[in-house]
This record gives C-alpha cells, structure tokens and sequence, in this order.
C-alpha cells in the first residue's frame, strides 16, 4: 500500500482488486491543524469519482464515502474525484501508481 503527498490516492492491489482512498476536503473553510477529521460543511458527504486511462473513461461512480474497490487493471490510470455538495467542487485529478 502506498500514500504520495498532495492528496493522492492510497492504492493496493490484493486478490486482483484496486483500492482508491482519498482525503475529503472541509468546505467549512476549516484548517487542518491537527491531521484529523474536520467538518465538512455540507449536509452529506458525496463523491463524483470516474477513472480513466490514455483511452479514456474505463469505470465512474457516485459515492458516499472517500474511497471506491473495483476491479485492479493495467495503466497508467488516472481518478478524477469532486467532491459534491450545494456546489460541486473543482475536480481533482489524481495519478494512480
């Protein structure tokens, strides 16, 4: 399992399986002084995920959690995640290594 810097995905591959995990954003404008959960200030806690490699769209989903398992396959692949609420957030596009 590996964790980079900036937000990008946590990502590991047991039994042929992909697993996505990222950090959910305050939209309170809370700091994150002390690494733990902050409030997200929406009235639900909702994702737009899509997935894609150099050919495109290959998986998307909405979720209701910050993380998403499917099924592991080549890349490179790249996860575009925004973050929705009362307004949908900038979509950040994520390496997945």
């Amino acid at each position: 399992m590996t964790e980079s810097a900036g937000g990008a995905p946590v990502v590991s591959t047991p039994a042929g399986q992909l697993h996505l995990r990222w950090i959910a954003q305050s939209r309170a404008g809370f700091g994150w002084p002390d690494l733990t959960s902050v409030p997200i200030g929406e009235s639900r806690l909702a994702f737009r995920a899509v997935l894609r490699d150099a050919a495109g769209i290959v998986a998307e989903a909405e979720l209701n959690v910050p993380s998403w398992v499917l099924a592991d396959r080549a890349g490179p692949l790249w996860l575009d995640v925004a973050q929705v609420g009362a307004t949908m957030g900038p979509v950040a596009t994520l390496p997945i290594s």
